[in-house]
């Protein structure tokens, strides 16, 4: 029964998805193997989309971490159809952190039969287009799940989830997955060292984040570098059909940039004319959506 729930939520939710948003962009889905155990360590900008996008659009069953404290008892049957394994915090209180001990079972479990889980990698939701320091629970997780069975050998992939604004009816979605990372290959690279391969495998996952993220540096300039990131949006196009695009153009272009905003020394000069430009937009009634795309919705002169 719990399977045939867990299919028919990701039917209904790959269908929502497909009306939400505009365009789906996904690269990176020929990393996913299914002879090997993988951790999916994802961001996490919104407190529902990602779950839900990421179960819709991967093939293989997955597993999904929780907050421990929305496990209420009569939702538990729920919980449990929907393969969501509870994980307190400190604030949840000690009772609830001896329950981790549990709820890290039941993930090895997982892995060890050749399931898939995943994580938030980076501490909290946040909605902003930023990349946080990354959370070892991952590669916890993986190397736990390991002790004791010898021939497991888990991947760990890190995700990358960006929404061109996920509050907005008919937004892009951009997701794009990174390359595997041998769990097996660190822990006999450094004979068992956890904290090595820690640090090891966290260091590689933020760098692989880069590529997979925007990330815009200061929190002051949000407002600023989404209006450069809309007008690049704007100057490149899709047709309507196919929904779903495999291609990393649209986020490739994003991430350069705000990277370029970032590490522009003259970017304080941005500001006043990109905030001309908005104010004449809506002086005007127009959006920079229409100015870009004008050529594409002119017709012919007769």
């Amino acid at each position: 029964m719990n399977t045939i729930i867990y299919y028919f939520l990701k039917a209904a939710t790959w269908a929502i998805m497909q009306v939400y948003f505009r365009k789906i962009f996904i690269v990176g889905r020929q990393h996913i193997v299914s002879d090997r155990p993988i951790v999916f360590a994802c961001n996490h900008q919104s407190a529902f989309i990602e779950p839900i996008f990421w179960a819709s659009y991967i093939r293989p069953p997955l597993h999904f971490m929780t907050r421990g404290d929305v496990f209420v008892k009569k939702y538990l049957w729920f919980f449990k159809a929907t393969n969501q394994i509870p994980i307190f915090r400190f604030r949840d209180g000690f009772g609830g952190i001896r329950k981790n001990t549990d709820s890290f079972e039941a993930a090895y479990e997982v892995l060890r039969n050749n399931g898939n889980i995943i994580i938030f990698a980076q501490p909290g939701m946040k909605w902003e287009k930023r990349i946080s320091p990354v959370k070892r629970g991952a590669v916890r997780m993986a190397t736990g799940a390991m002790e004791g069975h010898d021939q497991l050998e888990p991947l760990i992939i890190p995700m990358g989830i960006n929404y061109t604004d996920h509050r907005r009816f008919n937004s892009d979605i951009m997701v794009k997955l990174g390359e595997p990372i041998s769990v097996k290959a660190y822990v006999e690279k450094y004979s068992g060292d956890l904290r090595q391969i820690d640090e090891d495998i966290c260091q590689n996952i933020a760098i692989q984040q880069k590529g997979l993220i925007v990330h815009i540096e200061n929190p002051e300039m949000d407002e600023v570098v989404n209006t450069l990131l809309d007008m690049k949006q704007n100057n490149i196009w899709f047709p309507f059909l196919p929904k779903v695009v495999q291609t990393d153009v649209q986020l490739n272009a994003e991430i350069h940039v705000a990277r370029n905003f970032n590490s522009d020394a003259t970017k304080a000069n941005w500001v006043d004319s990109i905030k001309a430009y908005r104010q004449l937009l809506n002086d005007a009634g127009l959006e920079d959506y229409f100015i870009a795309q004008r050529k594409r919705f002119t017709l012919p002169a007769v």
